[in-house]
């Protein structure tokens, strides 16, 4: 049995800009087999949060048990379980993190290779067929990362499980191959293959990566949740959907120049530019109207300088 433990940090969203809406679908990367139709095409600009620059921020722990069984036939499904701390996280095939060594099992053990690889000096040509042993693969995942937030604690699960088995499997995928499979979990994912700072488009899976940038230290909030108290993360992604069908566009993608500031104080590590071009469109959505607007009970106001991460309601301040 092989093991490993990976640190799995988070993320927040220093720009988000929604473009539109995709209508007719379209082929690409992040789906091999299906239309993208009803994604919302993004420009963003993630920051990973770390200990190092957050306050008081612990990141979650993700454990890798690998361990060899006897050959079975290429369609007996994976030997996957998922262990986490945390009983409102789903331990199931929706966790990201089962997706992730779902798809690294069905890639690289399948009845045919998808790629051209090598196993313990084998060489395995793509289309040949190929009767590896199938790993029994336990994923122990302590959670500290604020759930259904924002954060994109489910996505750096599913990127660390990808790192992970990538090692502890002998795999030998580099990191544009590691993020064209991540690409398959979710659109946050690729992002934490590398971490740091990086600009993601298309919708939020086209990555590239910007120098990181002094100085910048965050203090990250948990919000109400809107789905209710006994909501579940597995109800992350109808949260996320419900953001984004809450948006009225033709309020969105007006801070395009804003993004390019951002890039550029980036690039000049100017961290004053930097906070003053902070920006998110679901900070559009009625729930987060300024502190000064009419409010009721149920809005949640997000009083300057703080800032929303992802869809919400998680957020965080800038000092």
């Amino acid at each position: 049995m092989k093991t490993l433990t990976l640190t799995s940090n988070a993320k927040v969203n220093l720009a988000l800009d929604v473009l539109g809406r995709e209508q007719a679908g379209e082929a690409g990367q992040a789906n091999q087999t299906g239309p993208f139709k009803g994604y919302h095409h993004l420009q963003t600009v993630f920051h990973e949060i770390t200990p190092r620059n957050t306050h008081n921020f612990k990141p979650d722990l993700v454990t890798i048990q690998v361990e060899e069984t006897a050959k079975t036939a290429p369609n007996v499904a994976p030997q996957i379980t998922i262990i986490c701390d945390d009983p409102s996280v789903p331990t199931d095939e929706s966790n990201l993190a089962y997706k992730a060594a779902e798809l690294i099992i069905r890639q690289q053990y399948g009845p045919k290779s998808q790629t051209s690889l090598t196993w313990r000096g084998r060489h395995v040509a793509a289309g040949q067929p190929v009767n590896l042993q199938k790993p029994k693969i336990t994923i122990t995942i302590e959670k500290h990362i604020p759930v259904s937030q924002g954060f994109g604690g489910g996505s750096s699960n599913a990127a660390t499980t990808l790192k992970g088995l990538n090692e502890l499997l002998d795999l030998g995928l580099s990191s544009n191959d590691l993020k064209l499979l991540a690409a398959e979990i979710g659109m946050d994912v690729p992002f934490f293959i590398e971490g740091g700072i990086a600009l993601g488009e298309h919708f939020g899976e086209q990555i590239a990566s910007l120098p990181l940038v002094n100085g910048l230290a965050f203090t990250i909030f948990s919000g109400p949740n809107s789905l209710g108290s006994n909501a579940k993360p597995a109800s992350s992604h109808k949260k996320t959907r419900l953001a984004y069908a809450a948006l009225d566009l033709s309020l969105c993608g007006k801070n395009t120049a804003q993004t390019e500031a951002l890039i550029h104080a980036i690039k000049t590590n100017n961290a004053a530019a930097i906070k003053k071009n902070l920006h998110n469109d679901f900070e559009t959505l009625p729930q987060y109207a300024p502190s000064d607007a009419p409010t009721h009970a149920s809005i949640q106001t997000l009083p300057n300088p703080h800032h929303l991460t992802g869809a919400g309601p998680g957020y965080f301040l800038v000092s």
